[in-house]
């Protein structure tokens, strides 16, 4: 009972801190810095389809974050059924990789915002540094979630074929 409670406190707190660090994050990056001006306060056809790539790419790894995250509840879910030991490890393989998907989705939201006031100030958002790093971020993240995914995964077949 008491090994219970302490892993809940431990669990609380480690939400607490990663929720004080995204909105420590949204309060540093949420702001875009001086720039200058579109010219002619429009976008050229080049700018326009810059940003709808880089929106589509966002969307992209939203779509890939949310399937990892999916594929890990799948295949805790088989973990379950098929009586296979789960052990600590696979508990954090499978904290990191939704942790990762998670910050993935932070990270898009994060470059869409900025994305949206810059253009709001008139400023061309896909040569602002912060709107950059927030997509990089999100890419980063996302290529993580589905490395670790993959190696999730086959871990969890190579357990099955033990059985």
């Amino acid at each position: 009972m008491a090994g219970n409670r302490s892993g809940l406190r431990t669990i609380i707190a480690v939400l607490a801190i990663i929720l004080a660090c995204a909105l420590a994050t949204e309060y540093l990056f949420s702001v875009v810095p001086p720039g200058l001006a579109l010219p002619v306060g429009q976008l050229t056809q080049a700018q326009e389809k810059s940003i709808d790539v880089m929106l589509a790419l966002c969307d992209s790894f939203f779509t890939w974050a949310i399937a990892v995250i999916g594929g890990v509840a799948v295949l805790l879910k088989l973990n379950i059924e098929e009586k296979i030991e789960f052990v600590r490890r696979d508990a954090l393989f499978a904290s990191a990789i939704i942790f990762l998907a998670v910050a993935s989705i932070f990270c898009g939201h994060l470059g869409i915002d900025l994305t949206k006031r810059a253009l709001a100030l008139q400023q061309f958002p896909v040569s602002i540094r912060s709107v950059h790093l927030s997509f990089r971020f999100q890419y980063l993240a996302a290529l993580g979630a589905i490395a670790l995914f993959g190696a999730f995964a086959i871990h969890f077949f190579l357990q099955k074929a033990k059985q």
